[in-house]
């Protein structure tokens, strides 16, 4: 989805959202794009700011956005990182085997040892689908990446 239609999302989404109301909005942009190189160019998030702003203030039930903070990160290359041979690496290929195989991933859950998890949550676990187990590994695969890539730059 394009920028402009995340920040209007945003703004719809907001608590008791009132379309015949006027709003000025200070945003937080975050998380990894492949856009972050260029949102943090020298005058990039100003050309933004005047752009969404551009004749707001000529309507009666204007949006104006007063400021934009940046907390964005530069994307992940999960192929750069597969092939390096340090910790996130082989994370990420520990985390292929599980991709891969049901019975390993089945293995995995069955011997979460009790330090590492509660036994009510191992039961949850246990009773899942197969598709909402991967699912939960993808999850568990990206905030782990994201947390090891963070540490390292």
């Amino acid at each position: 989805a394009r920028l402009s239609d995340k920040i209007e999302e945003a703004k719809v989404n907001i608590t008791d959202f009132d379309e015949n109301a006027s709003y000025i909005l200070r945003i937080t942009l975050k998380g990894r794009t492949p856009l972050h190189s260029q949102l943090n160019k020298p005058g990039e998030i100003e050309q933004l700011l005047d752009l969404f702003n551009e004749g707001q203030l000529n309507q009666t039930d204007f949006t104006w956005i007063d400021h934009i903070e940046l907390k964005t990160q530069p994307e992940i290359d999960i192929e750069q990182v597969k092939k390096a041979t340090d910790f996130p690496g082989e994370i990420l290929k520990m985390f292929s085997m599980y991709e891969k195989g049901t019975e390993k991933l089945q293995e995995l859950i069955n011997n979460l040892d009790g330090e590492l998890i509660s036994p009510q949550a191992k039961r949850e676990l246990v009773g899942l689908s197969e598709s909402e187990q991967k699912e939960i590994l993808e999850k568990a695969k990206w905030i782990l990446l994201d947390q090891l890539i963070r540490e390292e730059s």
